[in-house]
C-alpha cells in the first residue's frame, strides 16, 4: 500500500490532504447527489426516540468489533467519519469494513466496482474541464481515493516517486481550480496536521503566488511553519472578544446593506404541538397534553422539549398501544413554571453517579474532554456507560471523536442549571481537581492551558495557583499582541493578591506583575494608571529588596516621568534604576534605564549628558544587545541632535528632507524593522507636537514605536 494511503488510514492524519485534493473535484460529488434519486436531496426527519433506537441497535450489534463509540477495535477499524452513504451501503450489503483495505478492492463486489467506475467517470469528466493534463493527475488521485489504477506505468513507480507525483498531482489540481475561477481553501486545527498533509500543503503555499487562492489557515500561536518569511504571509492573532468589543461588532454588521437581521420568533401552538409529536414519534397527541404545552410553555422550544422529556421520565405520560396518555389529572401534575425548574426537576430525578458526572462537567464548561472528565472521576468503565445513558436522556452530546472525545451540553442554560445545584465548597473542589487534572495531562503543552488554569483555580480556594496561570496568561496575551486580554488578566490577579496573605512572597510576585505591564499599558495609551500603580507600590518594592526587580520597576517609573514631561524627576529615578540593574547584572533594563535618561537630556538640551550616557548605552549594549534600543541610540547621534535641533529652531521644512531620518528608515527596512520606520517619523513629527503643547503624546511616540 503506497505511502499516501497508509496515512490517509490514520484517524487524525490526512484531512488537509483530503481537503486540498477533494476541494478541486467537489462537483463530483455533486453530480452524484443531484444525478440520485430525489429522496437523496432531502432526509426524512428522525425523532430524538428513533434515535436511541438506533444507538441501541449499534451497541447490540456493531460495537462488539467497531467499539462502544465507533473509535475502533483490534476486531474492526474506527467507523468515524464515514458518513451515511457508507453506512447505508454497509447495512443494506452486510459488507462491513475490515482492518486492510486490501481486502476490501480485492474482493469487491459488482455493486462496489459500478460505483468505482462510475466515480472514475465524474473524475475524468470534471479533469477535462481544468487547464491541466490529465494523465498528471488522474493516476495519483485514483490511487489517494483507494480506487484501482489502471496504469502499467504507475505499478512500476517506487513509493517515494508516487508520494513525490501525488503530492505535485494535488498541488496541480488545485491551482487549476484556482486559475479557472478564484479560491479560498480554509483549514482548520492545523497544528494537528501531519507531515504528508502539511508537505502538499507548503508545495501550495511555494505555488499559489500567480494564482488567485486565500489560503486561510487556523492553528495555534506555538505551531511552526516554513512560510513564515513569505511576502504574501500574513499571521492574525485570534483573541476571544470581550462582551462590549462583541456587541459593536454585532451592531457594525447589522449596519451593513448586505446584512439583513432574522428575529426568532416564539413557536405557534400549531409549531409547538408539532414539535412533541415529533419528539414522541406520533402524530395523535392527548388533548389535555395540547393545551398543558401551549399553556406552559409560551413557544419556547427548549421549553417544549424539556417539557415533554420530564413528563416522560417522571411517568406522568406514558406510551401505550393506543397512544401517549397522561397518567393523572392536569391539575395534580406539579409541573415548573420556568424551563430552569423543568430541567432541575429532571435533574433531581438522576442517580447519583449520573448526577455526579454531570455536576464535574458542568464545571469544566459546556464543551468538555472525555479525558479530563475521566481523570477528574477516576470511574473507569463506568463513565462511558455514564455517557451513553446523559446521552440517552438528552443531557449531553458528543461534538468531537478526534483526535480526543469532546462532548457538549445540549444547551448553555442546562450546563448553567446543573453548575448552580453544587454548593459553593464542592464547586471550590471540583475547579481545583480539574486544574490539576490539567496539569498532569497537559504537562507538555501546557502553555494551551493558562488561561483555563487560570478559570479553575481563580474559582477554586486555591488563589495562589490561580494568580500564578494569570501571570502567565497575562504575559502570553501580551505575546500575542492581545493587550485588552493581557490587561483582564493583570488585572485579576492584582484583585486577588489584595486577598491573599501579605507575605514577603506575594510582595515580590506584586511588583514583578507590574513591572511586566509596561508594553500592554504603553498601547493601550493608559500609562498615566500605570504610573499610579507604580508610585502606589513603590515602597514595597523597595521592602522587597530585589535589586534586579527595583532596578527594572524605577526604570519604568522614570519612563512614565518622562513621558509626563517631568525630566529633572525622571532622570533622578532614572539614576537609580541604571545603578540597581548595575549592581544585579541586568544589562537589559540597565540599557532601557540609559536610553530614555539620555533622551530626558535631550529634550533639556544637554547634549553633552547625552553623549556622555551614550558610551553607557553601548556599554550595555555589548552586554545584552537589543537592536531596538541601539537604533534610539543611533537617533541621539550628532546628526540626530541636529534633526531634533532644527524644528525647535523653527526650521521645519529642514526636516522632512533630512538626510540621517532617510538613512535610518533604510536601515528599518533592510533590517525589517517596519514599526523602526514608523518610529523615524515619530522622531521627525515629535518637535512638532513638542510646538503645539502636545508634550505628553509626542514623547511617548518614540519610545513606544520601538517595542515589540
Amino acid at each position: 500500500m503506497s505511502w499516501i494511503i497508509a496515512r490517509r488510514r490514520r484517524p487524525a492524519a490526512g484531512y488537509a490532504v483530503m481537503l486540498l485534493g477533494l476541494i478541486a473535484v467537489g462537483a463530483i460529488y455533486a453530480a452524484f447527489t443531484t444525478q440520485g434519486s430525489p429522496a437523496s436531496a432531502s432526509s426524512p426527519a428522525v425523532s430524538s426516540r428513533e434515535t436511541a433506537v438506533g444507538r441501541q441497535l449499534f451497541v447490540q450489534n456493531c460495537s462488539s468489533c467497531h467499539g462502544l463509540l465507533a473509535q475502533g477495535t483490534s476486531s474492526g477499524p474506527s467507523l468515524i467519519g464515514v458518513g451515511a452513504a457508507a453506512v447505508d451501503f454497509q447495512v443494506s450489503t452486510g459488507r462491513m469494513p475490515l482492518k486492510e483495505i486490501d481486502a476490501h478492492v480485492s474482493n469487491c463486489s459488482p455493486a462496489l466496482r459500478t460505483l468505482q467506475a462510475d466515480a472514475k467517470r465524474q473524475i475524468a469528466q470534471r479533469l477535462m474541464t481544468l487547464p491541466l493534463d490529465p494523465m498528471t493527475v488522474t493516476p495519483y488521485l485514483h490511487n489517494l481515493l483507494a480506487f484501482p489504477v489502471d496504469d502499467a506505468h504507475f505499478a512500476r513507480l517506487t513509493p517515494e516517486l508516487i508520494r513525490q507525483r501525488t503530492v505535485e498531482a494535488l498541488t496541480t489540481l488545485v491551482l487549476a481550480v484556482a486559475r479557472q475561477q478564484p479560491l479560498v481553501v480554509i483549514l482548520e486545527d492545523v497544528h494537528w496536521i501531519d507531515k504528508a498533509s502539511e508537505e502538499v500543503l507548503t508545495a501550495v503555499v511555494e505555488a499559489m503566488v500567480t494564482v488567485p487562492v486565500l489560503l486561510v489557515l487556523v492553528y495555534r500561536p506555538e505551531y511552526l511553519h516554513a512560510w513564515a518569511d513569505r511576502t504574501y504571509h500574513a499571521q492574525i492573532a485570534l483573541t476571544r472578544l470581550p462582551g462590549a468589543s462583541s456587541a459593536a461588532m454585532v451592531r457594525a454588521i447589522l449596519t451593513k446593506p448586505y446584512a439583513a437581521r432574522v428575529p426568532l420568533e416564539r413557536l405557534t401552538s400549531e409549531q409547538s404541538q408539532a414539535m412533541v409529536q415529533d419528539l414522541l414519534g406520533t402524530a395523535t397527541l392527548p388533548p389535555e397534553l395540547e393545551r398543558l404545552i401551549v399553556a406552559k410553555t409560551d413557544g419556547n422550544p427548549l421549553f417544549v422539549e424539556e417539557l415533554t422529556l420530564s413528563l416522560l421520565e417522571s411517568g406522568d405520560l406514558v406510551q401505550e398501544p393506543e397512544g401517549y396518555r397522561l397518567t393523572r389529572p392536569l391539575a395534580a401534575l406539579d409541573i415548573p413554571a420556568t424551563v430552569q425548574g423543568v430541567l432541575l426537576a429532571r435533574i433531581d430525578r438522576l442517580r447519583e453517579d449520573l448526577k455526579s458526572v454531570l455536576q464535574v462537567a458542568s464545571v469544566i464548561g459546556r464543551v468538555f474532554s472525555h479525558p479530563l472528565l475521566a481523570h477528574v472521576l477516576q470511574q473507569g468503565p463506568e463513565l462511558e456507560q455514564s455517557l451513553l445513558q446523559l446521552q440517552d436522556l438528552e443531557f449531553l452530546y458528543p461534538t468531537t471523536l478526534a483526535p480526543q472525545r469532546e462532548y457538549s451540553f445540549k444547551h448553555v442554560l442546562t450546563q448553567e442549571t446543573v453548575y448552580q445545584t453544587l454548593l459553593r465548597p464542592k464547586r471550590e473542589e471540583y475547579h481545583e481537581r480539574i486544574g490539576k487534572a490539567i496539569e498532569a495531562l497537559y504537562q507538555e503543552r501546557l502553555a494551551e492551558y493558562y488561561e483555563v488554569l487560570a478559570h479553575h483555580y481563580g474559582r477554586s480556594g486555591n488563589k495562589d495557583k490561580a494568580v500564578e496561570y494569570l501571570d502567565l496568561a497575562n504575559q502570553k496575551a501580551a505575546k500575542a499582541n492581545a493587550m485588552e486580554e493581557a490587561k483582564r488578566y493583570f488585572d485579576e490577579a492584582m484583585t486577588l493578591l489584595d486577598i491573599l496573605p501579605e507575605t514577603e512572597c506575594n510582595h515580590h510576585r506584586r511588583i514583578a506583575l507590574l513591572v511586566n505591564q509596561q508594553t500592554v499599558m504603553l498601547l493601550l495609551n493608559k500609562y498615566p494608571e500605570y504610573y499610579d500603580l507604580l508610585t502606589r507600590y513603590e515602597a514595597m518594592a523597595v521592602r522587597v529588596g530585589d535589586q534586579r526587580l527595583l532596578g527594572a520597576f524605577y526604570a519604568r517609573m522614570g519612563w512614565g516621568e518622562y513621558g509626563f514631561g517631568y525630566f529633572n524627576q525622571a532622570i533622578q529615578t532614572l539614576a537609580k534604576a541604571a545603578e540597581f540593574c548595575e549592581a544585579a547584572g541586568n544589562a537589559e533594563d540597565a540599557g532601557l534605564a540609559y536610553v530614555v535618561w539620555e533622551w530626558s537630556h535631550m529634550w533639556k538640551g544637554d547634549y553633552d549628558q547625552v553623549l556622555t550616557l551614550k558610551e553607557d548605552v553601548l556599554r550595555m549594549m555589548a552586554q545584552r544587545f537589543n537592536l531596538r534600543w541601539r537604533f534610539v541610540e543611533n537617533v541621539d547621534s550628532l546628526a540626530g541632535r541636529q534633526q531634533f535641533l532644527e524644528p525647535l529652531q523653527g526650521r521645519l521644512a529642514h526636516v522632512v528632507d533630512h538626510r540621517k531620518g532617510r538613512n535610518l528608515r533604510r536601515i528599518a527596512h533592510r533590517r525589517s524593522l517596519a514599526n523602526h520606520e514608523v518610529c523615524v517619523h515619530a522622531v521627525q513629527s515629535a518637535p512638532y507636537g513638542v510646538q503645539k503643547g502636545v508634550v505628553t503624546h509626542s514623547l511617548f511616540a518614540v519610545p513606544v514605536a520601538f517595542l515589540e
